[in-house]
């Protein structure tokens, strides 16, 4: 939780009652109300639509969550956990509780994250589902790629045929052309970038921390 007062303190009981459940690892906090500006809410509305494409996934929660001591050891071994908290609970597969809490007022002072760090922070989300992400912008970019190609041996084949009108020809080819060169480079982007954000979290971590117990089994030799 933060300390600035947002997340309020007596709703922690309510986030641990949802842990005496054997079925929850993670019970997270859904805001029922914010404190936030109209443009804020409109972006942020928008930022969940755009991330429920791209990754398949919803999210409705931040970093306000409690968690089982299995939750805690599992979440905590992922690489994806520094570049993402709640994004991270949902790549974990833990079985998540959502709990409907009001967002508290500040304590004191203004927020200090502006619109270009919220935009990264949504970024940052994203880059958690890198492989998601990838499949789809591909099959898009697949698919608008297609039908150029298709669209480009149309308006030759109405050329041929003589129903081109003067100069419709030519920006139509290459309205087409500038489409599918911009699928390609966004393709390769994605990729790179996928890349790039595997190879940044690799962690190296001692794997005697990752081991709960061992249980030997018949006599040791």
């Amino acid at each position: 939780m933060d300390s600035d007062g947002e997340d309020v303190p007596n709703t922690i009981a309510d986030l641990l009652s949802g842990l005496g459940r054997d079925d929850i690892d993670v019970v997270v906090a859904q805001r029922k109300s914010r404190i936030e500006t109209l443009r804020f809410q409109v972006f942020y509305a928008i930022y969940k639509v755009i991330f429920r494409i791209l990754s398949g996934h919803r999210i409705s929660f931040g970093n306000f969550m409690a968690l089982s001591p299995f939750g805690v050891k599992r979440i905590s071994a992922l690489p994806e956990l520094w570049v993402h908290v709640a994004s991270s609970v949902l790549v974990s597969r833990l079985r998540v509780e959502l709990r409907s809490i009001d967002r508290g007022p500040r304590y004191a002072g203004r927020s200090k994250m502006n619109f270009s760090g919220l935009v990264l922070h949504g970024l940052r989300a994203l880059m958690v589902f890198a492989e998601d992400v990838l499949v789809r912008v591909g099959l898009l970019c697949a698919i608008v790629a297609t039908v150029s190609v298709l669209s480009v041996a149309a308006i030759f084949v109405l050329k041929l045929v003589g129903l081109a009108t003067p100069g419709w020809f030519s920006v139509a080819l290459g309205i087409l052309l500038l489409a599918l060169l911009q699928t390609g480079a966004l393709t390769l982007m994605t990729l790179m970038l996928s890349g790039v954000v595997r190879n940044n979290n690799l962690l190296v971590v001692d794997y005697r921390s990752l081991i709960d117990s061992v249980d030997l089994v018949g006599p040791r030799a």
